[in-house]
């Protein structure tokens, strides 16, 4: 059975825990083996990569960015998101996508 050391479920909530690099080329989600990457083009000055991040998972989740709150990291690289509105389910395929081989 494949573990996810990263994501938690709390009621109706999935937390997701990422670790963020800011001013990176191009947008993408690297998911390794203990941990969630996720590069954003914005720096991590006044709230521009955490507004970067909300958009981002929200585009590729296919939800509302009022679905995706920064719950916890917020001035941090390392951050718990949490998400609302999508199964256990749905984040272990959408996070199986980018998983490294």
């Amino acid at each position: 059975m494949t573990s996810y050391p990263y994501f938690s479920i709390n009621n109706q909530s999935i937390f997701l825990k990422i670790y963020v690099k800011t001013r990176s080329p191009v947008e993408k989600i690297v998911v390794e083996e203990d941990k969630v990457v996720i590069f954003v083009k914005k720096p991590p000055t006044k709230g521009k990569a955490n507004k970067e991040i909300i958009s981002f998972l929200a585009k590729k989740l296919n939800c509302s960015s009022k679905d995706i709150e920064i719950v916890s990291g917020l001035k941090s690289q390392i951050k718990t998101i949490k998400i609302e509105n999508k199964s256990k389910e749905e984040i272990i395929n959408f996070l199986g996508q980018y998983k490294e081989e």
